[in-house]
């Protein structure tokens, strides 16, 4: 099997810069190949089931009527990227977080690629495309050459289309992945683009480490607010608040904690908007009922100390009524860095560049470089999207063919 090592000394060979004696070296070379490695290699994987990282595992079930699913499956330690369910034709899920929902009931089992721990798998496909991804990472920062860059990404692309011309796989089967990413591979990408040395730590000193430690949580949350990222949205039922609503408005629901920004509500027609932490709306979908309890008066102790009552009363039952309205939601969540995936990593690490640009040497269109960056990431995240939507409406269209022939 190959070594890790191996694999970041042949893309550095190919492009004439100097080989590394080990991962944790302190030349600029290995520095470089400790910032890129980690989001490269989860890159790589997940744009193709590589069938020697491909795994099988029994799901553990966490709940039930998770964001519109009828189950929730927790998602093995070393999931990459959720493939398909084993055994069963054409079942929908999505992932949210390190969760996997789904209306299929258990046991369920997950095909899925695994994380890259330690040496790559004997599969030519896989290691070529890992040789020319980080080619093509390291190519401009080694050769300052914008070409060189675009060929080597030519030659990550075709070796991708090997592999899924030799697994019988069409263009279009590797959809995008959320894979989980860390603080510190977010910032030293971000840095590789400017081609600043890496860190070994968050706390490190610094001009670039400082500044990162100011701005990185307000740009976080500008990148996770910017587009609707899979990885980071949830849906919920809010229940409205008692409060008066703003002006205009006839219902007001306090927003879940953890809710960065309310992306849409279950009645599309209706009007709304947010003020702080509520959402003010003319729209509900259900309600819910509970006993009528009068604010600081029971129903047991509403005659106690009444001389005109009888000292003998039955005991009163509240009544029924409805007590609040209740609304269905989507909102991107202020998630965890460990629930990030490639995309979401790639337009952060560029955002990020785009700010510390102002701290890297003066080099000719760098300043557009990182823009171009940054927009390419939104985009391949539309495109993604697009995809992804695809594949489910050919999936529904399948599980109808299925059960209309059964």
């Amino acid at each position: 099997m190959p070594a890790k090592l191996d694999i970041i000394n042949a893309a550095l060979s190919r492009l004439g810069a100097d080989q590394i004696d080990h991962y944790g070296g302190g030349s600029p070379g290995a520095s470089r190949a400790r910032a890129t490695w980690p989001w490269v290699a989860d890159e790589v994987l997940a744009a193709h089931p590589w069938s020697g990282l491909t795994r099988r595992a029994s799901l553990s079930l966490i709940g039930t009527e998770g964001g519109g699913y009828a189950y929730a499956y927790t998602l093995p330690d070393d999931c990459l990227k959720a493939r398909h369910v084993d055994g069963r034709d054409a079942v929908a899920f999505k992932i949210e977080g390190r969760a996997l929902l789904s209306n299929a009931p258990p046991p369920l089992t997950l095909v899925y690629t695994a994380r890259l721990i330690e040496d790559v798998p004997d599969d030519p496909d896989l290691v070529a495309a890992l040789i020319a991804r980080l080619t093509a990472e390291f190519a401009y920062a080694t050769t300052n050459s914008a070409a060189a860059a675009e060929n080597w990404s030519n030659a990550y692309n075709q070796a991708l289309k090997r592999a899924r011309i030799a697994s019988g796989l069409g263009a279009g089967d590797s959809d995008g992945l959320a894979a989980p990413s860390t603080v510190l591979v977010v910032w030293n990408r971000a840095l590789l683009h400017l081609d600043l040395e890496g860190l070994a730590s968050l706390g490190d000193p610094g001009r670039a480490a400082e500044r990162l430690r100011q701005i990185y949580p307000a740009i976080r949350d500008e990148v996770l607010a910017a587009y609707p990222w899979n990885t980071a949205g949830r849906r919920t039922r809010v229940v409205e608040d008692p409060a008066e609503p703003a002006w205009g408005f006839d219902f007001r629901y306090p927003l879940p904690d953890d809710c960065l920004v309310l992306r849409d509500i279950e009645d599309r027609r209706a009007p709304w908007k947010v003020f702080g932490r509520h959402l003010h709306t003319n729209a509900w979908t259900d309600q819910g009922d509970a006993p009528l309890v009068l604010p600081g008066l029971s129903a047991m102790d509403a005659t106690a100390g009444d001389p005109d009552l009888p000292a003998v009363i039955p005991p009163v039952t509240p009544p029924v009524v409805n007590t609040g309205h209740r609304l269905g939601i989507t909102y991107t969540a202020r998630i965890d860095e460990a629930d990030f995936g490639p995309l979401l990593t790639a337009a952060l690490a560029a955002r990020l560049a785009q700010e510390l640009v102002g701290l890297a040497p003066k080099g000719a269109g760098l300043a557009a470089r990182v823009d171009r960056l940054a927009r390419d990431a939104f985009r391949a995240a539309r495109r993604a999207d697009a995809q992804e939507a695809m594949l489910e409406r050919l999936d529904r269209v399948s599980a109808w063919e299925t059960e209309r022939l059964s």
